[in-house]
C-alpha cells in the first residue's frame, strides 16, 4: 500500500505538471494556425499630397502641411503610430486592417483653421497599401472630419529604403 501512495502521488504530479501543460500547448498551437500577421508598414514614408484646388477650401491650408513630408510609422500588431519627422514631434494614431490603413490626427497648426471646419481641423487618412510595389507604397485620401465643405485631397506615399552602412574591417 505504501508503494501505491508513492507511485500514486507521482502519477498525479506527472499528469498535472507534464501532460496537462502539453495538452494546453497543443491547443494553443492549433488555435494559432488561424492567426495571420498584419501587413508590415513600419518605416519612413515620403508623403505627396495633391493640393490642386484645396487653397480655396475652408480647411485647405491644413492639407498644405502634408505636402512633401516624411513620416515615420511604428507598428505594433494592427496598431500604428505616425510621427511627422522635422516637426515638433507631431504624431497620429491609426490601424491597419488587411491592406487598408486608417488614421486620425490634429495638425499642430490647426489654430489657423476656419471656424466652419467640422471638428476644429481633425484630419483623417484612409489609404490602401500596395504590397507588390517595390519600394512599398500606399495611396489614399485625407479629409477633415465632420466638414462636408472641405472635400478631400489625394495622397501617395512611398517607403524610403533603408541604407545599410558598410562595416569597417
Amino acid at each position: 500500500m505504501a508503494m501505491f501512495k508513492k507511485h500514486g502521488s507521482f502519477v498525479i504530479s506527472y499528469v498535472f505538471l507534464v501532460i496537462l501543460p502539453v495538452l494546453v500547448l497543443l491547443g494553443i498551437l492549433k488555435y494559432g494556425r488561424r492567426l495571420t500577421a498584419p501587413m508590415a508598414v513600419s518605416g519612413i514614408w515620403r508623403l505627396q499630397a495633391d493640393l490642386a484646388g484645396t487653397e480655396s477650401l475652408p480647411c485647405g491650408q491644413l492639407f498644405g502641411t502634408l505636402q512633401n513630408v516624411s513620416v515615420e510609422i511604428s507598428q505594433s500588431g494592427k496598431n500604428l503610430t505616425f510621427i511627422v519627422l522635422g516637426s515638433l514631434r507631431e504624431s497620429w494614431s491609426g490601424v491597419i486592417d488587411g491592406a487598408t490603413m486608417t488614421a486620425s490626427f490634429w495638425p499642430l497648426d490647426s489654430n489657423s483653421v476656419s471656424s466652419s471646419c467640422g471638428t476644429g481641423g481633425a484630419l483623417s487618412l484612409t489609404a490602401t497599401v500596395d504590397p507588390t510595389s517595390i519600394p512599398r507604397s500606399f495611396s489614399g485620401t485625407f479629409s477633415v472630419l465632420g466638414c462636408s465643405t472641405c472635400g478631400v485631397t489625394s495622397v501617395h506615399a512611398t517607403r524610403e529604403e533603408k541604407v545599410e552602412e558598410k562595416k569597417r574591417p
